[in-house]
């Protein structure tokens, strides 16, 4: 019998550098929101700070997609 891993840690990606920004920071908030709410450890990444190979995989379960443009 294979078990299914949980998952728990979620990375959510969001603001960035287009012209959608602020749509970006507004919907990821509200992600990281209802994520907490159900209990997953959420922890938030902006590639305008951060370069996307700076993501660590081995620390997440999974990674929520909050860009937009």
């Amino acid at each position: 019998m294979v078990k299914k891993k949980k998952i728990k840690k979620v990375l959510v990606v969001l603001g960035g550098t287009s012209g959608e920004r602020a749509v970006s920071l507004n919907s990821g908030k509200a992600c990281i929101k209802a994520l907490k709410k159900k209990k997953y450890l959420v922890s938030k990444f902006d590639p305008k700070f951060k370069n996307f190979n700076l993501i660590n995989k081995k620390k997440v379960d999974v990674i929520f997609n909050a860009l937009h443009g």
